[in-house]
């Protein structure tokens, strides 16, 4: 990525030196603004971003399938899902990439970002130059009302970003019942625990990817145990709980620093 000009910096820092009290979306980000801005440790809050657990809910995953398949003209084997702008930073060549080293007729969907994107016509050409264009379906961008059928056809979302200050993507399939897979990187192992609703991956590589996601598929048994934990491990990120964390820390900050009867005598 480009540096970032000094006056971004600059007055970032002077926000945050001038601020009663910093949101951070996770423990990551709090470490991160404290090591470049030198932000007061005691001044920051985790507040994580929330999700809508109405619209993001579990449904039956062998009806959502055969729906998407239908649609989409999928294959039988396993489906995983991406979802997010086709940057670099979101790691999508590198899910082309692993699909080769995948078994069992693996699929996947990249949704995001549409046909005048320069890099989905890039990514295109990769994926017939590794011989699985076949196995990859692009999805333009879609509403919120739609997204949650795609959490719930899949068998696992892929996160593999290079950075995710948070990772909205992985607490929606959480919600919906979907495992992820994601890159052990920024506020993603706040999200994605190990062996518990889904797994993270060290190194960003195709191989080590295809090993995780491999490993998932060939246990079914597993991969249902952590689908039926995946909702309740983001029940924490809905938005009645986020609403509660931020309204309690701004009744905080304006609390009188004396109570009325101490300033009366």
């Amino acid at each position: 990525a480009p540096p970032e000009p000094p006056l971004r910096g600059e007055w970032e820092q002077r926000i945050i030196w001038g601020s009663d009290a910093v949101v951070v979306a996770t423990p990551d980000e709090r470490t991160q603004i404290a090591r470049f801005y030198g932000a007061p440790p005691d001044r920051m809050q985790v507040i994580p971003c929330g999700v809508d657990t109405a619209r993001f809910t579990p449904r039956d995953r062998s009806l959502a399938r055969a729906r998407l398949n239908q649609a989409l003209h999928l294959g039988p084997g396993p489906l995983l899902l991406a979802v997010g702008r086709l940057d670099p930073l979101k790691g999508a060549e590198l899910v082309v990439r692993m699909l080769p080293l995948l078994a069992q007729g693996a699929q996947i969907v990249l949704l995001g970002g549409d046909d005048s994107d320069p890099e989905r016509a890039r990514l295109r050409a990769l994926a017939e130059s590794l011989g699985v264009a076949a196995r990859i379906r692009f999805v333009d961008s879609v509403s919120q009302d739609q997204l949650p059928a795609y959490y719930r056809a899949a068998d696992l979302l892929v996160v593999a970003s290079h950075y995710e200050s948070f990772g909205m993507a992985a607490v929606e399939a959480l919600a919906c019942g979907t495992p992820v897979v994601a890159t052990r990187v920024g506020g993603l192992p706040y999200i994605v625990r190990d062996g518990v609703n889904g797994a993270l991956v060290a190194q960003r590589t195709p191989a080590d990817f295809a090993r995780a996601i491999t490993a998932l598929l060939d246990d079914a048994s597993g991969l249902a145990l952590l689908a039926g934990r995946a909702r309740a491990s983001v029940v924490r990120f809905g938005w009645a709980n986020v609403a509660a964390q931020v309204s309690s820390l701004y009744g905080a900050l304006t609390q009188p620093a004396f109570d009325d009867a101490a300033l009366a005598e």
